[in-house]
């Protein structure tokens, strides 16, 4: 009667249990959707609603042209919730697959000139004029605010972009806007003023890398120099700055076998986020410098140390690419010579300028002879310049900069040669030779401590062959004793 008893309390405790998880799981699926619905419904006036504000728009003077594919800044607004919008008149009647992905501002001018590349988000669109969000972006609380637009960027299409020369990939195509737009506070509002201002545009472009190698041991590491070669349309004569805006990814992969791992087929592979980076280079704070080397099993560790500058002419970046290292290794010195590969030549043959923004590192963990082993190492892209700061003709310039985002092949451009030499041939024939003549010199005057010597020797390796033959023939004995 009491194990009845029990087991009737048991099942209403189940039953209230699982009638409370259902009254939790009702109110969860009516108040998710809420709070996923009081995000999207957000509502944003209509892109016409805003430009008709002022009284002087006119849509008109915003045509169709079907062969036009850019992107015109026309307009930016604040919010007030501190967002910034910004307009852009999109001329080819395909609007819906042509849309602005990112922009580059600087809330600074002058000397203090930063510009940073933000993601814009859709909101409206009537006919050719676009609505855009600033994302991750809040307006200053200042009386008066700065907005330096260089350029605005969009996918790019196939179709109707041109190629590059070289094996890059363009992810991003970009527009100039050369806007800077002056927003104060004022007793009737907001007052708005717009100035236009000069940019430099990048002609001829290629993104690259090459890879200082340590030496091939259980754990190499090695150094990949990342670096942006490129052309503008105005002359040079010396560069003092740069900013670069770029993108990396960290990669692991596993091989099981030598085979995979020279044939790239790893096993497995893990890719970290893909994270935004700043690089700022400077001619006075110019010189880098980064050990490469190993480690071995019983005190086999060598490291190099490679030298470079970050803002360099192609001829320097050549000197500074191909070089040599020698370490000792017995009787031998070992030769490591980097060296720029003939197509990473062809690929800088128009450039002006090479600018070595990024040293990541490329580690090469062995599992042992034949047994594959762990790669890590960094995948960079969608490089773009941003701004560089500039003398030509006695005059200092400092400008944006338009240009694309572009990614390069993964391959180094710099081949890795080993070869061995001798150190001193004199030295090593000299001991050889005395090596002999003492060994002639005992076997005459000392010959029975020779021959003891030998005999020896050979007791030595006939017992221990004895041994291994017993160990290896012992198990086949006991079986047949046994049988």
């Amino acid at each position: 009667m009491e194990n009845r008893q029990v087991k009737r309390e048991n099942v209403k405790i189940i039953s209230a249990l699982i009638i409370l998880m259902l009254i939790l799981s009702c109110l969860f699926s009516i108040v998710t959707p809420f709070n996923v619905l009081a995000e999207s419904e957000i509502e944003y006036t209509s892109v016409l609603e805003d430009l008709e504000k002022d009284e002087n728009f006119n849509i008109e003077e915003y045509p169709v042209i079907e062969e036009n594919y850019s992107l015109q800044v026309i307009q930016i607004a604040e919010s007030e919730d501190n967002e910034l919008f910004i307009y852009v008149y999109q001329p080819n009647s395909k609007y819906e697959e042509i849309k602005a992905t990112s922009i580059n501002i600087s809330t600074t001018y002058g000397d203090t000139l930063n510009y940073i590349n933000y993601k814009l988000i859709y909101l409206d669109n009537y006919q050719t004029i676009f609505k855009y969000k600033v994302d991750n972006f809040t307006v200053s609380d200042k009386n008066t605010r700065y907005y330096e637009i260089s350029s605005i960027f969009r996918l790019f299409n196939s179709l109707i972009d041109e190629e590059p020369d070289n094996e890059n990939i363009v992810e991003e195509v970009s527009y100039k806007v050369g806007k800077a737009y002056t927003m104060s506070n004022s007793e009737n509002g907001v007052v708005v003023e717009c100035d236009y201002f000069d940019t430099i545009e990048v002609t001829s472009k290629y993104v690259g890398f090459v890879r200082y190698e340590g030496v091939n041991n259980w754990i190499n590491k090695s150094c990949d120099r990342h670096f942006v070669a490129f052309s503008t349309d105005m002359e040079i004569d010396k560069l003092y700055e740069a900013d670069i805006y770029y993108q990396t990814q960290l990669v692991h992969l596993r091989y099981l076998d030598n085979s995979s791992l020279n044939n790239n087929k790893p096993f497995s592979s893990n890719y970290g986020e893909i994270e935004d980076k700043y690089s700022h280079l400077s001619l006075f704070n110019n010189e880098v410098s980064v050990t490469v080397g190993s480690s071995g099993l019983i005190g086999n560790d060598r490291n190099f140390t490679y030298d470079w500058e970050g803002i360099q002419t192609v001829d320097e970046f050549l000197d500074s690419v191909n070089v040599e290292k020698v370490y000792s290794s017995g009787i031998f010195d070992v030769h490591i010579v980097s060296e720029l590969t003939e197509e990473g030549k062809n690929d800088l043959e128009e450039m002006q300028w090479v600018l070595s923004f990024d040293a990541t590192d490329y580690i090469l963990e062995t599992l042992g002879t034949g047994g594959g082993g762990d790669v890590d190492y960094t995948i960079v892209s969608n490089v773009s310049l941003m701004r560089l700061k500039f003398e030509y003709n006695d005059k200092i310039y400092n400008l944006g900069i338009i240009d694309n985002k572009q990614t390069g092949d993964g391959v180094p451009d710099n081949e890795t040669n080993t070869y061995l030499t001798v150190k001193d041939i004199f030295k090593i024939i000299f001991y050889v030779i005395l090596g002999l003549l003492v060994f002639v010199l005992l076997l005459t005057f000392f010959p029975s401590l020779i021959v003891g010597f030998l005999k020896l020797i050979f007791l030595f390796f006939k017992y221990l062959f004895k041994g291994i033959w017993y160990l290896i023939t012992a198990p086949f004995s006991i079986f047949s004793d046994n049988g």
